[in-house]
């Protein structure tokens, strides 16, 4: 599963537009209270993202990445610069 997982996050990745900043990581998931405690210490992938341009723009551009797969979690939303 990691291969296409990279292939897909790289190809994601390169077609996006500048104002988009990716970040992909292959760990395993921390012991958090936002996390099942079955997936604590198990494989995943983690992929942060940002988007500096119009949230409507964003939204659109990340429709590839929310619809690869049934995330374990997905935080993404309107945060301030200094959050992320």
């Amino acid at each position: 599963m990691v291969l296409p997982v990279r292939a897909s996050v790289r190809a994601f990745s390169e077609a996006a537009p500048d104002e988009l900043g990716t970040l992909a990581s292959l760990r395993l998931a921390p012991a958090l209270p936002i996390l099942p405690k079955e997936l604590h210490s198990a494989p995943v992938v983690g992929i942060a993202v940002c988007y500096t341009g119009n949230i409507a723009d964003g939204e659109a551009i990340l429709r590839p990445l929310r619809d690869f797969g049934r995330p374990l979690l997905d935080t993404i939303g309107l945060k301030p610069y200094t959050v992320v």
